[in-house]
C-alpha cells in the first residue's frame, strides 16, 4: 500500500497515505519528492511479475530487462507485479507552509509563483491549488466556503531553513492567511486523505502544460470560479528537477521534460450532479489548449479514446511498448486498464 515506512524511508510518492503503490509506480509517480529525487517508477530496481500465461518471471537489469523497462512507467500492461524491489529515501521532517488567498489576489499571486517555481531549489516543491476554502481558523472569514488560491511550499532540506526558502515565495505575494509548521513525511503524505474520501463521486481530468502565461491564468481561474461542487478542486505544479535527469529513452514512461502538469478534480455525492461536473473537468482542461504541451500523464487519464495512450507515449516509444506487450500478453489479457494492445504479426 503506502510508499512510506515508520522509520522516515520512502519512494517518491503520491499525496495521500492511501495511494497503492503499484499502479503509483507503474503508471511513474510524482509526489513531493519528485524534484528532488525522480519518480516512484525510476526507484524500481527489479520487479517479481505473472504473466498473462500463468507463469512467474523476475525482471531485473539481468533477467527479463526489456520488461523491467516496461514496469517502469507502462502501467499494469505486462503482468501482475507480486513484489517490488525498491530504492528507499531517508526523509525526516519537513517544513510544510500554505498561503490562501482570494480569487482577485489570484492572477498576481500565481505571476510570482511561476517565477518562484521554475527557479527553486532542488529541496523546495511549490504547488498550487484552487477549490472552495474551509473554515480554518488561519483562514479569513471574507474567505470560506469562497473558491481561493492556495500555494503550498514544502522544504525538503534542513526544516530550520525552510522559511528562508519559502520567503521569496510568501513575501512577494503576500496571502490574506497563512499557515506555518513542521511535518514528519508521513503527516505531510495523509493531509490529503480527508479531502479525497472514499465514496464520493469523482471524475479527473489532466494535462501537461508548457507554461503558466498571464492568460492561460484567467483561463484557470475562470474555472475556478465556474466550479460545480465545493468538493471539487484544480490542482498544478511545476515539475522538472531530477525527473529530467534520467535518459528519456531508460523508461517507458513519457515526457519527463514536460514543465508544468494541470488537474482538474471533480468530486460530489449526487448522481443527478454526474453531467455537469463532468462537463466542468473536461471544460477546465481544453479551454487550455493553447497550452498544452502534449500527452498526458497515463495515471491521470480516463474516459478516453483508444488512441489517447498511443499519444500519451508518443509514436516510437509506443511501437516499442506494443511489441513488448506482444512477448508478454499477447492476447492482451490484462487489457482492463489503460490498454496498450500487443503488436499484430506482419
Amino acid at each position: 500500500d503506502a510508499a512510506t515506512t515508520p522509520h522516515g524511508l520512502a519512494c517518491p510518492a503520491g499525496v495521500v497515505s492511501h495511494t497503492g503503490l503499484a499502479g503509483l509506480a507503474l503508471g511513474g509517480g510524482y509526489g513531493w519528492l519528485a524534484r528532488k529525487w525522480g519518480l516512484t517508477c525510476d526507484h524500481i530496481l527489479a520487479a517479481q511479475v505473472v504473466l498473462a500465461d500463468g507463469s512467474i518471471v523476475r525482471a531485473s537489469p539481468d533477467e527479463h530487462a526489456d520488461l523491467l523497462w516496461g514496469l517502469r512507467g507502462g502501467g499494469g500492461n505486462f503482468g501482475i507485479v507480486t513484489r517490488f524491489r525498491l530504492r528507499l529515501r531517508q526523509v525526516g521532517t519537513v517544513h510544510h507552509q500554505v498561503g490562501v488567498y482570494s480569487l482577485a489576489e489570484a492572477a498576481q499571486a500565481l505571476a510570482t509563483y511561476r517565477v518562484f517555481a521554475e527557479n527553486q531549489h532542488p529541496d523546495m516543491h511549490a504547488v498550487g491549488c484552487l477549490k472552495v476554502a474551509g473554515r480554518q481558523d488561519w483562514i479569513p472569514r471574507s474567505l470560506w466556503d469562497q473558491p481561493a488560491l492556495f500555494l503550498t511550499a514544502v522544504w525538503l532540506g534542513a526544516p530550520e531553513q525552510g522559511p528562508e526558502a519559502a520567503s521569496a515565495l510568501f513575501d512577494k505575494a503576500e496571502p490574506a492567511g497563512s499557515r506555518s509548521r513542521q511535518l514528519t513525511y508521513a503527516e505531510l503524505q495523509a493531509l490529503g486523505d480527508h479531502g479525497e474520501p472514499h465514496g464520493n463521486r469523482y471524475f479527473t481530468k489532466s494535462c501537461y502544460l508548457e507554461d503558466l502565461t498571464p492568460e492561460a491564468v484567467i483561463a484557470i481561474l475562470a474555472s475556478a470560479q465556474d466550479v460545480r461542487s465545493p468538493l471539487s478542486s484544480i490542482d498544478f505544479e511545476y515539475l522538472r528537477g531530477e525527473i529530467t535527469s534520467v535518459p528519456d529513452a531508460a523508461s517507458a514512461f513519457p515526457r519527463r521534460e514536460a514543465p508544468y502538469i494541470y488537474t482538474a478534480s471533480a468530486q460530489w455525492k449526487d448522481p443527478s450532479q454526474d453531467a455537469g461536473n463532468i462537463a466542468w473537468t473536461r471544460s477546465s482542461v481544453a479551454q487550455l489548449e493553447l497550452w498544452h504541451y502534449g500527452g498526458a500523464y497515463v495515471n491521470y487519464v480516463q474516459d478516453e479514446a483508444a488512441t489517447k495512450v498511443r499519444e500519451v507515449y508518443r509514436e516510437d516509444r509506443y511501437d516499442k511498448l506494443t511489441a513488448l506487450k506482444a512477448e508478454y500478453d499477447p492476447t492482451n489479457v490484462l487489457r482492463s486498464n489503460q490498454n496498450i494492445e500487443p503488436a499484430r504479426a506482419e
